[in-house]
């Protein structure tokens, strides 16, 4: 999967952000709620001739945020449920799909099932379960950016002096120098679907 078309967040601040005062820092550019990722054109093409559960989210463009990321998941569970059943592949003991490398379309089956390489094949053999999978990852990878852009754009623009400023500046370095540090993933499939949990937490559509 080619991850350089997605959409990641930008912070104009981070070139204006040396301004002494608040009303001579440009906001033009900073990240909102309109930051989008647009799901990926392999994805797309794969959704075309599939079938696959999943093709009305495919090439869509889509909030990266919590919801969103746990609403692709549940999309992304039933297709390969399904997929499993028709196999006659059990979907429980749960394992977890691994996203080993964002520019590859190949996704890892880990969690010690004997059928393990069985269910990784089944996935890759469709490349509409493949994306499903990368999709769910993507957005998932962008929430804490755009998380941490969010409230760094709600602070600024309450902060009410100088000293305010330069302690908002200060205390969100990270996504100002584009060095917020990467999401921990982990995608779990069980008879339930697929649940997503990032940086420990569950999320929920």
């Amino acid at each position: 999967m080619n991850v350089a078309g997605l959409t990641s967040p930008a912070f104009a601040a981070r070139i204006a952000g040396n301004r002494p005062a608040r009303e001579q820092v440009s906001t033009a550019g900073q990240p909102t709620t309109s930051t989008v990722v647009t799901l990926s054109t392999e994805g797309r093409k794969a959704s075309a001739t599939s079938g696959a559960a999943d093709r009305n989210l495919l090439g869509t463009p889509l909030l990266p945020t919590r919801s969103n990321a746990a609403m692709l998941a549940q999309e992304a569970g039933r297709a390969i449920n399904a997929r499993l059943e028709a196999a006659g592949i059990a979907s429980s003991p749960p394992f977890e799909l691994a996203i080993d490398d964002v520019n590859s379309a190949h996704v890892t089956v880990k969690g010690g099932r004997a059928d393990a390489k069985a269910i990784e094949d089944l996935i890759n053999s469709d490349p509409s379960l493949q994306m499903a999978v990368h999709n769910t990852y993507a957005i998932a990878s962008h929430i804490p950016g755009v998380e941490r852009a969010m409230a760094f754009s709600q602070e600024y623009s309450s902060a009410q002096s100088k000293a305010e400023i330069d302690r908002v500046l200060a205390r969100y370095a990270d996504a100002l120098n584009g060095s917020v540090p990467a999401a921990d993933i982990h995608l779990h499939i069980g008879t339930g679907g697929m649940t997503v949990t990032l940086n420990g937490e569950p999320l929920i559509a």
